[in-house]
């Protein structure tokens, strides 16, 4: 099932602010946290009151710039999901164009005993 979700590129979310890099366009780090967001929202959905999801490991290429203001639209598709890993298909767009794409897995776990861990 694909979802998808809009973002706009703030100031503090270039990569001049995180420090990424010189410039003031959407910073990498910040393309995949937004990623990130739209797969933890997708499966918050199909999980128990106890349990969440964790990223493990994540894939980008980041393929053009985006300047603040603008708008991107994040869509991912889940490609396989087991009683604890979900792995997802994401693509990255501003408007028509294509500006990044992500292959992201996430692990479903219960949140007392991954807290307990630290």
């Amino acid at each position: 099932m694909e979802i998808s979700k809009v973002f706009i590129v703030k100031p503090e979310e270039t990569a001049e602010f995180v420090g990424s890099g010189g410039l003031q366009v959407l910073a990498t780090p910040m393309l995949i946290a937004y990623i990130e967001n739209v797969c933890f929202e997708w499966l918050e959905n199909e999980l128990q009151d106890n349990e969440t999801s964790v990223g493990v490991h994540i894939e980008v290429s980041h393929l053009k710039p985006t300047k603040v203001s603008e708008k991107v639209n994040i869509v991912v598709d889940i490609i396989e999901k087991t009683d604890r890993k979900a792995t997802f298909e994401c693509a990255a767009f501003q408007g028509e164009e294509l500006i990044g794409t992500a292959n992201h897995k996430r692990v479903i776990v219960d949140q007392s005993s991954f807290l307990k861990k630290l």
